[in-house]
């Protein structure tokens, strides 16, 4: 299956308790939303990835835990460890007003809010414990770690495929 069809949600981290039941990173608040049972892609990348139904999510406050139907136990669940749980771009709830998913940032143009000027692409979003980071390519095959926060973006235009940026903190960055 093609990969631009198929958003990762989440990887597997471990086992949790003996009734098969695994602890999950989310990316985001997709993975919680869902509503079991419900097919998902498991695997290392897209396609490679197969099928398995999520039978139940428990959410917690520092991530969730699932069982997936057929894996009735701690050995079953270990060899998920490290696989990520894909579901269809199609079937991701649309999200209201100006939010955006952050796949849908790769690949956009990163402009200077002090000159309009074109600064780079965003190759990849990063998430980190702390926060989520745009890697923008610059010109001259640079590359920049700008975190998704007010003080460095100042607005994301879907539609357009543009993201505003305080050139001030990238300037600071750069020195």
């Amino acid at each position: 299956m093609p990969s631009a069809e198929w958003i990762a949600i989440g990887i597997v981290k471990r086992p949790v308790g003996l009734e098969g039941f695994c602890a999950i990173e989310p990316f985001g608040e997709t993975f919680a939303g869902l509503q079991p049972p419900c097919t998902v892609r498991m695997g290392k990348d897209p396609a490679s990835a197969e099928n398995a139904t999520l039978g139940e999510i428990v959410v917690q406050p520092n991530g969730c835990r699932c069982r997936f139907n057929g894996k009735n136990d701690r050995t079953a669940v270990e060899g998920l460890r490290g696989s990520f749980i894909y579901i269809e771009q199609g079937a991701l709830p649309e999200l209201p007003g100006n939010a955006y998913y952050h796949f849908e940032l790769k690949g956009m143009a990163v402009y200077s809010d002090s000159d309009g000027a074109l600064l780079g692409t965003v190759i990849e979003v990063h998430d980190f414990p702390s926060t989520s980071t745009l890697e923008v390519e610059l010109a001259g095959s640079r590359s920049l770690m700008l975190p998704l926060s007010d003080q460095a973006i100042l607005a994301v235009d879907k539609a357009g495929r543009r993201i505003t940026v305080r050139q001030s903190f990238v300037e600071e960055l750069l020195q």
